[in-house]
């Protein structure tokens, strides 16, 4: 309830009408994006324009109190859009979606390294950034060739990021997996989208670098 409370008052989240909140209810990708820009301005964070403005093809769905966050949040590179160019405004944000947008901001908030090279969107797949436009078509990219389609998406993992898998074991971390698999945690955590904290359980299977 604190939570909710200060959430409010700040101007982060509202009710859905009839002095009601909904506490269980899903939140849409749309509001996901209203809710990040409105923290960003609580926190007074200028998101920056690291990436040109896309249009996306089903742009008319998102909602008018929507579209000016999603832009904002699309252009931070916070919020991605899925195969085909789309955005899906009232798709349900999924707790993977809504782990990856926290994280985005958290790096954008510390890092201005964030409008060059390859980033994963929203459905798993790779796009390469140069001076925070998508390339699309054939390019060399490091040495190797990649077709990349007119939103700046490919159907192919980088050369220098595939990878493998690796089922996790009673009493592993992601400490004892980089020591046992010689990689760098920041790589554990990039290629899985998780937190070198985050908590992980035997039965759990994760992308580990290709060798």
């Amino acid at each position: 309830m604190g939570y909710i409370e200060w959430a409010s008052k700040n101007n982060i989240v509202n009710g859905i009408g009839e002095n009601k909140f909904a506490p269980d209810q899903s939140i849409t990708r749309e509001q996901m994006a209203v809710i990040m820009s409105n923290y960003a301005k609580t926190i007074g964070y200028t998101l920056p324009k690291v990436h040109v403005e896309n249009i996306f093809a089903d742009n008319g769905k998102i909602s008018t109190y929507a579209k000016e966050a999603v832009k904002q949040m699309q252009m931070a590179g916070v919020i991605s859009g899925k195969n085909g160019n789309l955005f899906d405004p009232q798709g349900t944000a999924t707790r993977a979606e809504v782990s990856a947008v926290l994280r985005r901001f958290v790096e954008l908030t510390i890092s201005s390294d964030t409008a060059q090279g390859w980033s994963m969107n929203d459905s798993g797949k790779w796009m390469y950034f140069k001076d925070g436009k998508p390339l699309t078509g054939k390019q060399d990219i490091d040495g190797s060739t990649y077709t990349i389609d007119q939103y700046g998406v490919t159907a192919d993992v980088p050369k220098n990021l595939r990878y493998t898998t690796y089922t996790v074991q009673k009493g592993d971390s992601f400490w004892s997996i980089s020591r046992k698999l010689n990689c760098p945690m920041a790589e554990l955590e990039r290629l899985n989208n998780k937190s070198r904290f985050a908590l992980i359980h035997p039965g759990d299977v994760l992308r580990v670098p290709e060798k």
